[in-house]
């Protein structure tokens, strides 16, 4: 009898994963971490660098990659539905792939679950920014600068918010950026206002501690 044929091994489908979202999942783990002992939330931490506003942050990746990634951050809600970091980690990759109504839902779960989390509005609000919807954007930074009037993150997203608006709301920009600058003095948030408003009014950048500016703008009080 002849010998049976081997039958041929199947190969091993191997998931790829784009630059940009191998960032992302470092950038977010990073980030979930530091929202435990209360910092930042997820979507703040790469927008601070990258000045927030102005273009399309979407990611486009390849289905079987968004499946695979979306279904961790999913499976983390599902795990702990209370984990404001979980939802906010979900909320914030939701909106990076496009799945803007998903992820304002999602954001809102957090909220309702953490409404005096600074770092969750804060979160929130920068992902607002990026979908575009300026007014709700401007509402979760004012409520998270009323939480915690000390979050420069927060007062450099507004000031940014302020000079991307359509048309640029130029003064409450420059507000915010001095009002950053003086209360988050020795920060990064401080240091980068201090750069922005530099370069939207066209004078050399002051040391934020020497920055003398108008006296600081108090902070809103949304209904």
């Amino acid at each position: 009898m002849p010998p049976k044929a081997t039958p041929p091994r199947k190969k091993k489908k191997t998931q790829r994963q784009s630059k940009s979202l191998m960032t992302f999942n470092v950038i977010a783990i990073a980030v979930v971490a530091a929202m435990i002992v209360g910092t930042l939330g997820v979507a703040v931490f790469s927008d601070l660098f990258s000045g927030g506003g102005g273009d399309d942050d979407t990611i486009t990746l390849d289905q079987d990659d968004t499946d695979e990634i979306e279904q961790q951050y999913r499976d983390a809600v599902a795990a702990n539905p209370s984990d404001t970091s979980a939802l906010v980690t979900l909320g914030n990759y939701l909106g990076l792939v496009g799945k803007d109504e998903e992820a304002i839902s999602t954001y809102q779960q957090a909220v309702d679950l953490a409404p005096n989390d600074s770092a969750v509005r804060t979160s929130f609000a920068t992902s607002l920014a990026r979908m575009g919807k300026q007014a709700d954007a401007e509402l979760q930074f004012q409520k998270a600068i009323e939480a915690d009037p000390s979050n420069g993150t927060a007062m450099l997203g507004l000031a940014r918010l302020y000079r991307d608006w359509l048309p640029p709301r130029t003064e409450d920009a420059i507000t915010w950026y001095q009002t950053t600058i003086q209360k988050s003095a020795d920060t990064l948030s401080a240091n980068l206002a201090s750069e922005e408003l530099a370069a939207m009014t066209a004078t050399p950048a002051a040391s934020p501690q020497a920055s003398p500016g108008a006296s600081p703008a108090a902070s809103p009080s949304p209904s």
